[in-house]
Formats: C-alpha cells, sequence, structure tokens
C-alpha cells in the first residue's frame, strides 16, 4: 500500500467516524463530496 493510499484510508475512516459521531448534516456533506 502506498503512502497515498493509507492517507485516503485513514481520511474515509475519519470521514466514518464523523457521519456515526455528528448530526446527518455530516453525512449530507460527506454523501455531497462522494466518499460513500
Amino acid at each position: 500500500m502506498t503512502p497515498l493510499e493509507q492517507l485516503i484510508v485513514q481520511f474515509n475512516e475519519f470521514l466514518g467516524m464523523m457521519a456515526h459521531g455528528m448530526s446527518s448534516t455530516s453525512s449530507t456533506i460527506a454523501l455531497g463530496l462522494g466518499m460513500f
């Protein structure tokens, strides 16, 4: 796995925590960014 791939995985995990830990607004933003 390249450093870039590791960064992408960490970023996706962070977005996942945000979606679960915050209001539905964060999920909407994530969907808007096309990450889920």
